[in-house]
């Protein structure tokens, strides 16, 4: 079977100036009191500066801060209805949760189909790739980048300059394509300018050159120079006890939704290196987060026992990958999707063959059913019963992969 890949973008962080001295839990963080993790609820938390430190000399990265960031620099990701950008109706129809778009993202807290999002692929060494996600919530304006700025150029008001540089939340992943290490990184405050977004490693003030035109009014500007004293990036900690990206990016770091994998931007899915999802832990100690993946005996079909298909390209976590994405890839519909797609466009997995192009939809459904739906089945028993016997977990997080762990049972998926 063809890879089928999990893995997109939540994230975590803050920090301050020069120092960046990182506030207290009880303090300044309200979403933290009342969580005891190994000692955290007594002890300063770690800000987003000096995870990002640790980070880049876990990953290999030198030492000078990196550059900053500009959303809009990126890709913009299209949001199709039936193939085609909507049109003004359809866009208002979308708005109104009337009808689903083609490509949701795959992150349920947001509006799936919102429009306006931007996804951006930087290289920060020959080993480590950066993948910066800037995202909108709200159906705010049907036009892309070129419209906005034009309406801003046209209209030079506070509420364009929002409409064109203005996001809900970014999101950062660092990874080293070598080792399987990697980071994640989220925005402190939803609604903020990220027309210049700096580096979470970097102490500095921003400069006035660096800032995209248009560029924001004096005041704003005298304040968003600061850079990082802002508080920019979320305490890590966030990520570890509440925002929980492991749960998503479970497999590897990147999800390879539909929103996202047919743009080619991502990097490569490895199923055979580690997946390290370094996470901050007492002091400035780093810990990783769990990460399994969930594998099958040789499956039983009408034409005998055969491998697995389903892990076959790729790994499958054991945490949304199993109870969300793999059904999204093999024909069930992600929140807020186009009812009205075809069983050829539904069905991610594994890709179409030549000869399925040409067939109906319901020869289509029946030859996939007879040929993946008994993998497919399996699979899913073993991601409900991973201790199941006929199923196996692998651990992912070390530098040598370990042997997949044989289901003792007593539960059976055979």
């Amino acid at each position: 079977m063809a890879c089928l890949v999990f893995t997109l973008l939540y994230f975590i962080a803050c920090e301050t100036q020069n120092k960046m001295v990182s506030p207290t839990v009880t303090d300044t963080v309200p979403e933290l009191e009342g969580h005891s993790d190994s000692g955290l609820d007594t002890v300063q938390p770690m800000s987003a500066f000096e995870f990002a430190n640790i980070c880049k000399r876990e990953l290999g990265l030198p030492d000078d801060p990196l550059p900053p960031m500009r959303c809009t620099d990126g890709i913009e990701i299209p949001i199709f209805v039936h193939g085609e950008l909507p049109d003004l109706e359809r866009y208002e129809q979308l708005s109104n949760g009337d009808i689903g778009c083609d490509n949701p993202s795959w992150i349920n807290s947001e509006e799936p189909c919102a429009n306006y999002s931007f996804v951006t692929r930087y290289e920060l060494s020959e080993s480590v790739t950066a993948m910066l996600f800037c995202r909108k919530k709200n159906f705010s304006s049907p036009l892309d980048y070129d419209g906005r700025l034009e309406a801003y150029v046209r209209e030079p008001t506070q509420s364009h300059f929002e409409d064109l540089f203005y996001f809900d939340t970014v999101g950062l992943i660092w990874s080293n394509h070598q080792t399987g290490k990697s980071c994640f990184f989220d925005n402190q405050y939803p609604n903020f300018y990220a027309g210049l977004i700096p580096s979470p490693d970097d102490p500095n003030p921003l400069s006035i050159e660096q800032f995209p035109e248009p560029k924001p009014g004096e005041e704003e500007l005298e304040r968003l120079l600061q850079g990082n004293a802002l508080d920019i990036w979320r305490l890590p900690i966030y990520t570890k006890l509440h925002a929980r990206c492991y749960r998503c990016h479970d497999a590897d770091p990147f999800v390879r939704s539909p929103h996202l994998s047919a743009l080619g931007i991502l990097p490569p899915h490895q199923p055979n290196r580690p997946h390290q999802m370094l996470l901050p832990d007492v002091g400035t100690n780093i810990t990783l987060a769990e990460t399994h993946a969930i594998q099958t005996a040789p499956v039983m079909t009408s034409n005998g026992e055969e491998p697995q298909l389903c892990t076959q390209c790729h790994n499958i976590g054991s945490q949304h990958s199993c109870s969300e994405f793999i059904n999204y890839y093999t024909g069930s519909l992600a929140p807020n999707q186009n009812e009205s797609l075809s069983p050829h466009e539904l069905i991610l997995m594994p890709p179409l063959t030549e000869d399925q192009t040409i067939m109906s939809g319901e020869e289509y459904t029946s030859d996939w059913t007879q040929r993946v739906k008994p993998h497919l089945d399996k699979l899913k028993c073993c991601c409900d019963n991973p201790n199941a016997i006929g199923c196996m977990v692998r651990d992912l997080r070390y530098d040598e992969l370990t042997p997949s762990t044989l289901g003792q049972g007593p539960e059976t998926c055979e």
